[in-house]
């Protein structure tokens, strides 16, 4: 199977994801998890980075619940 199509919707999502541009990053991670099932890792790894982000204080804890909700509301709505 040709995984080229999760492959680049995931790193666009890690690309907006370190550009702290969280909407079209959950955007990418429902298209990828919609192409793909095993991008539900990715789903792991951008909440990891959050969390990372936000015990470094580049992230107030207002931008970390909207991020982790626009993950949570866009995956399944897109999928």
């Amino acid at each position: 199977m040709n995984d080229i199509y999760v492959v680049t919707f995931s790193l666009a999502s890690i690309l907006f994801l370190l550009n702290k541009r969280f909407f079209l990053s959950a955007l990418f991670v429902g298209l990828a998890f919609a192409s793909k099932w095993s991008a539900l890792y990715l789903i792991g790894l951008n909440s990891i980075l959050l969390f990372y982000f936000f015990l470094n204080e580049q992230l107030s804890k207002k931008i970390l619940i909207k991020a982790l909700f626009f993950i949570a509301l866009l995956v399944p709505v897109i999928y």
